[in-house]
């Protein structure tokens, strides 16, 4: 373990951190890895994983209060896990106006064991993921008012 941050001042959460579009983007993928890798190499759930348990250091998120963390075998762990994907959703598509995954993809993403191990097979399946939001933010906006509302609308009611 060592201190984050500069000349002893601490790195900011990532609530506080001020971050242009492309770091924000860079932001959420490095997010949504680290819970993926959680989940599937350290066999682990954060429980209480948001901006305010995450800094921004050196074009880095970095992880704080992991102690508090479950094994993915505890009965609440995918409780815990969709609550997590939540909060990274709403963090990054309300702060950072970002089109991002529904919660069900990302925590399908997090638990899928379908994809390789590997780097690559990881990005290039987000990759993927993150293209079928964008043509489904695309394909809202030519919606009327109405057919997004109702779209919405499903939308909810999937994530319950």
């Amino acid at each position: 373990m060592e201190f984050l941050g500069t000349n002893g001042w601490p790195s900011p959460r990532l609530k506080d951190a001020i971050l242009s579009e492309k770091h924000i983007r860079e932001a959420y993928v490095q997010t949504i890895l680290i819970l993926r890798h959680m989940y599937q190499r350290c066999k682990l759930v954060h429980g209480d994983f948001s901006e305010y348990n995450l800094l921004w250091h050196s074009n880095r998120v970095y992880v704080i209060d992991v102690s508090q963390s479950v094994e993915t075998d505890h009965p609440a762990a995918l409780d815990f896990l969709r609550k997590d994907a939540s909060n990274v959703n709403d963090y990054f598509s309300k702060v950072g106006k970002l089109n991002v995954m529904t919660t069900r993809q990302l925590f399908e993403f997090v638990t899928t064991v379908l994809i390789d191990e590997e780097e690559d097979a990881e990005l290039k399946f987000l990759e993927r993921t993150m293209h079928k939001v964008e043509d489904s933010y695309n394909n809202r906006s030519q919606q009327s008012e109405q057919e997004q509302r109702k779209l919405i609308q499903q939308e909810s009611v999937d994530e319950a």
